[in-house]
């Protein structure tokens, strides 16, 4: 799924995000999550980011952390990986947690 995309997705470093200028997604490797379910979860939210490039769907990513833009870009890509983490968990590519652990999912109302 993620191969799909086509973005230039890059594992490594400590920290996952998207960089609009050079146009990758970076996430840490998968070792550096708890469960592996949050490394799928963090990528899919980093290419929610990338598909809103102005290359892609053109949304407005010009808000820093705290104004209006920056909020509804947060919000767009929570809503892309709700809706993706499940597609991908029924295609195989992460396995389902048990219920009632913990995780970061339960952060969001």
């Amino acid at each position: 799924m993620i191969a799909a995309t086509g973005a230039d997705f890059r594992i490594g470093g400590a920290r996952a995000f998207y960089d609009v200028g050079g146009d990758y997604v970076q996430v840490p490797p998968q070792p550096a999550f708890t469960h592996q379910i949050d490394f799928y979860r963090t990528a899919l939210h980093e290419l929610g980011h990338w598909a809103g490039s102005k290359e892609r769907l053109a949304r407005d990513q010009s808000g820093w952390f705290g104004s209006a833009l920056y909020a509804r870009e947060e919000l767009v890509r929570l809503i892309w990986t709700v809706c993706t983490v499940p597609v991908a968990s029924l295609n195989g590519m992460i396995r389902a947690r048990r219920r009632g652990s913990s995780g970061r999912m339960k952060r969001y109302p």
